[in-house]
C-alpha cells in the first residue's frame, strides 16, 4: 500500500472504545499540509506534504489516507492510514464498500474513469474501516 511513498513524520496508535466487533483503533502519521484541507478527506503524499487525492492525476498511486482535521497550508495534520475510524461528522450508509472521489470526497458509486481505489468499508454511519486498497488504474 506504501510503495513509493516516503512516510514520515509521528506514527502513533490511537484506540478507544468497542464498537460492534471493532476496537476503535487506528494509525495516524502526521504530514505538512501542501494546500488549504478540509477534515475526513482522502490524501496522496509528495514527500512530507500532503495533497486532496483525486483519481484522474498521473500520480493516483501516491494515497496514503484519511485526514483527521482541517489544517492551512504549511501547517500540520493528521493522516489516518488504516485501522476503524469513527467521526460524528461521517453520514455514511452502514455496511458499504467506499471508494476514492474527486478532491479527497468518498463515494459509494464505484468508479468507472480514472483509478478505482477502495477506501475502506463501513461499519455504521459514523464508523469506517479503513483499507485502502492498491489503485487500478480504469481503461
Amino acid at each position: 500500500m506504501y510503495t513509493g511513498i516516503k512516510r514520515t513524520g509521528k506514527k502513533e496508535l490511537q484506540t478507544g472504545s468497542v464498537l460492534d466487533a471493532f476496537s476503535i483503533s487506528y494509525l495516524k502519521t502526521t504530514f505538512t499540509a501542501g494546500e488549504v484541507l478540509g477534515g475526513q478527506r482522502l490524501v496522496k503524499s509528495e514527500g512530507n506534504q500532503v495533497f486532496y487525492f483525486n483519481p484522474n492525476d498521473a500520480d493516483a498511486f501516491k494515497q496514503i489516507g484519511i485526514t483527521h482535521q482541517a489544517a492551512l497550508t504549511g501547517k500540520p495534520i493528521e493522516v489516518i492510514t488504516e485501522g476503524v475510524y469513527e467521526n460524528s461528522g461521517f453520514s455514511f450508509t452502514p455496511d458499504t464498500v467506499y471508494y476514492a472521489a474527486s478532491n479527497g470526497l468518498f463515494t459509494s458509486v464505484i468508479p468507472t474513469t480514472g483509478v478505482l481505489l477502495r477506501i475502506g468499508y463501513t461499519i455504521n454511519a459514523t464508523t469506517i474501516k479503513i483499507d485502502i486498497s492498491e489503485p487500478f488504474f480504469l481503461i
